[in-house]
């Protein structure tokens, strides 16, 4: 699945940060409880870095997907990326036929460069 997303960055302050969260805009999304586990790949060159692209394997429940994000420009203020998502068909990542394909020369080993996990409790934000 691709689609485009649309982050916006903003400073709130740390004492306001609990009413930001109790907006109306916020009640009504579905949460999405659980663990989190991504881990990122890049090249041995770091050539995703490079090109301010990422690729991470994540795992959340029993259903492991690659996820591909690339810059795809900004907007005044609004930084907007293009994220390609799919199951995970092998135990490692892929870069053939994702948009890193052209970032990583073909037959380029991915290696493991760090892993986050997080424990999740968000909402989306639906407009």
């Amino acid at each position: 699945m691709e689609s485009t997303l649309a982050r916006i960055r903003f400073a709130v302050p740390e004492p306001d940060v609990a009413g930001m969260l109790r907006s109306p805009l916020l009640q009504g999304s579905p949460r999405r409880h659980g663990t989190l586990v991504d881990t990122y790949f890049d090249s041995a060159e770091f050539a995703l870095l490079a090109a301010g692209s990422t690729l991470r394997v994540r795992r959340r429940g029993a259903r492991p997907a690659q996820i591909v994000d690339t810059p795809a420009g900004f907007l005044g203020w609004v930084d907007r990326i293009r994220r390609e998502e799919r199951p995970l068909r092998r135990g490692g990542p892929d870069p053939i036929g994702t948009a890193s394909a052209g970032i990583v020369p073909a037959g380029s080993p991915l290696d493991a460069v760090f892993t986050v996990q997080a424990e999740t409790c968000g909402a989306g934000v639906t407009m």
